[in-house]
């Protein structure tokens, strides 16, 4: 599956962070003691250093966990599929707000606990005789409506993520030491909410329809087809998305279908959603056959689309196995449209 190749793909590349970050945290914890102080500390001293610096480590490896599963959800459009249908045969159908979550849920956990066992074959773990036990669940603590919808993202710029279950830190040497507790930590600067929940906001006003039709009557004179007339559209379209958000965030498009007549509609979209968070139930039930959309379609009049919007967030970029990335937030539609009824001059 396409999303799981993305999540493999960074987890491999992630494994030259985590040692840098390891031996980096290793230096601060004892980079202060001299060897005469070490030797003086005492046994349980050095177990608690280092239970604290496995605690700090992992508190880190959240973070990154969680900028990491945005960036993957974000770009699959807000689900754990590969590709996400906001518009389905013209009609809305954006993820809930659990099913984003679910997905930021599940993606965080993996990565997670991909650091946990990277970090098991570190040296300076194995010589501090340190055990990590994985971890069952990480959840995001959505900021909510609220606090998101609007071009003021002050409020939503960051989220909270604790793992639930399972997991555990243990010093064996040279004393005992552990720690059961959950970890939890803040992921920031991110937007993703942000980004979700103006698009989410929009969806259910149906705003993409709304501007395909606003700018077919605005082409309504001339010989163009009406798919031409909805080419033509495109930029302004992403206008009124823009339109949501400050002016950080850029919208762009790739057309993958555009035909007259309904050739575009071929194309499953409906997908049942997986809202659970933290749930033993891990198969994909996919997309789900395409509903056919009922009545008489006039070829000549009628254009069908399949086309992918990118939001691009450019007020803050987010760590990657590649440096610095701004977060990307893609909506793919399909969707239909007719030619429209021109404007009365007085309202033009």
């Amino acid at each position: 599956m396409k999303g799981a190749s993305y999540a493999v793909i960074g987890l491999i590349a992630l494994v030259g962070i985590i040692g840098v970050m390891a031996y980096s945290v290793y230096q601060m914890s004892y980079g202060g003691y001299s060897l005469t102080q070490v030797e003086k500390s005492s046994r349980e001293d050095i177990a608690r250093a280092r239970l604290e610096f496995t605690k700090n480590m992992l508190t880190q490896n959240l973070k990154y966990s969680g900028h990491a599963a945005m960036l993957v959800v974000a770009a699959q459009g807000g689900t754990i599929y590969p590709v996400t249908y906001w518009w389905c045969n013209s009609e809305p159908q954006p993820p809930s707000p659990k099913e984003f979550s679910s997905a930021l849920s599940n993606f965080s956990i993996l990565y997670f606990n991909a650091y946990i066992n990277i970090s098991k074959e570190n040296e300076n773990i194995k010589q501090m005789n340190v055990k990590i036990e994985e971890y069952k669940c990480a959840v995001p603590d959505d900021p909510g409506a609220e606090k998101c919808i609007g071009k003021d993202s002050s409020k939503c710029e960051a989220f909270d993520i604790g793992t639930i279950g399972g997991g555990g830190i243990e010093v064996h040497s040279p004393g005992y030491k552990s720690y059961f507790g959950n970890i939890e930590t803040t992921v920031e600067p991110n937007r993703g909410y942000w980004l979700y929940w103006n698009l989410y906001n929009a969806a259910n006003k149906n705003l993409l329809m709304r501007l395909v039709n606003q700018e077919l009557r605005e082409r309504c004179t001339g010989p163009e087809s009406t798919s031409e007339k909805i080419k033509a559209s495109l930029d302004d379209i992403c206008k009124g998305f823009e339109a949501l958000f400050d002016g950080y965030v850029n919208c762009s498009y790739e057309v993958l279908c555009l035909e007259e007549g309904t050739t575009c509609l071929n194309t499953p979209c409906e997908r049942e959603p997986i809202e659970n968070i933290c749930s033993e139930e891990s198969s994909l039930k996919g997309l789900t056959k395409n509903k056919r959309l009922e009545g008489i379609i006039l070829q000549g009049q009628v254009a069908s689309a399949r086309i992918n919007f990118i939001f691009t967030d450019y007020k803050y970029n987010i760590p990657t196995e590649r440096g610095m990335e701004p977060l990307r937030f893609i909506i793919s539609t399909v969707f239909e449209a007719g030619r429209q009824e021109c404007r009365p001059i007085d309202e033009r």
